[in-house]
């Protein structure tokens, strides 16, 4: 064994030692789920709208929700049937324009979703954009807090551009995204649908959340081990890794993520190991996914570096990846 592979194990051996002890000490996160977040937001409605209304549009939501529930599972004309039905509850409603708009704004997303699953990604994407219009004419019209929706059906967008295999467009609206959860507003991704006035203010943990969902989708766009990432991560859309990037001190575990992924996707062990181990240093904190990829690309590098050792792997396990080989 050279000098070089003894300092690369020790790396890795210390690389793990922190993602141990971070992972230990690590109290869990009140994850911000999109159903809880979308409750509070009808609970909000409900002081604005009359209890006919509030009546209709709890109505439509719990079937709305039957029908997801029925297309996660694989049942998508049972699921279809359920949201078409949740459209005419409230279509044939006598509403104001208010809570017209905001059962418009829950249903496209729905619909989204049911076309994502049929693999009618135009469609898909047509109806999330549809959405992000309509929570923004909820916020110019009615001053409804609408920021942590609309980065959420953002991206969203990512996700589907990625299934239309637009996978630069997806990579540089993710880049984008993330800098805009930094906090440079010039950097929303859709020019078509700037605000009229500045956006809500955003808690550092809704932040963070919401940033956890981008980086996951980043992390698809961009696996390791691929030629195609390589590409993507060196051409314009992956601004967004270069070296050069700007620090911003709050965020600085999210520099660190997308370093060390560039890295992975770069083949360069030990430059991975050093941003990674200043990724776990900083514990998990909100950012339970990419915690979860970057403990993901660790095994990857501890089966390339020691495929001796099979308990350093095994030893890494978090919620379940360690067992991946």
């Amino acid at each position: 064994m050279t000098n070089a592979d003894v300092r690369l194990r020790a790396l890795l051996m210390d690389t793990i030692a922190v993602h141990q002890k971070s992972k230990i000490t690590a109290s869990p996160p009140a994850v911000m789920r999109d159903k809880k977040y979308n409750d509070q937001y009808m609970v909000q409605i409900a002081h604005r709208a009359s209890l006919p209304e509030i009546t209709v549009l709890l109505h439509a939501s719990a079937i709305r929700e039957n029908g997801l529930r029925l297309l996660k599972t694989g049942h998508i004309a049972q699921g279809a049937e359920l949201l078409g039905k949740a459209r005419r509850i409230f279509s044939e409603a006598v509403l104001s324009e208010e809570t017209r708009l905001v059962a418009e704004s829950f249903q496209y997303p729905a619909e989204a979703y049911l076309y994502f699953t049929r693999g009618e990604q135009t469609e898909a994407e047509a109806a999330l954009i549809t959405s992000i219009g309509l929570c923004q004419a909820l916020r110019d019209a009615y001053d409804h807090e609408i920021e942590v929706r609309r980065i959420h059906l953002a991206r969203n967008l990512i996700r589907v551009r990625a299934a239309m295999n637009r996978r630069a467009d997806a990579l540089d609206m993710g880049s984008h995204l993330v800098r805009y959860l930094e906090g440079v507003e010039e950097c929303w991704p859709l020019h078509d649908f700037p605000m009229t006035r500045p956006p809500d203010h955003l808690l550092i943990d809704e932040r963070f959340a919401l940033m956890d969902q981008i980086l996951g989708e980043i992390a698809l766009l961009v696996p390791p081990g691929r030629a195609m990432s390589r590409r993507l991560v060196a051409s314009r859309a992956g601004w967004l890794f270069a070296e050069d990037k700007p620090s911003t001190g709050e965020f600085a575990a999210v520099d660190a993520w997308l370093a060390a992924r560039r890295a992975a996707v770069d083949g360069d062990a030990s430059t991975f190991l050093v941003h990674t181990r200043a990724f776990f240093a900083g514990g998990r904190g909100y950012l339970f996914r990419a915690w979860r990829e970057l403990t993901l690309d660790l095994i990857a590098c501890c089966q390339y570096i020691a495929p001796d050792k099979p308990e350093l792997w095994r030893n890494l396990d978090d919620d379940g990846v360690g067992n991946a080989t």
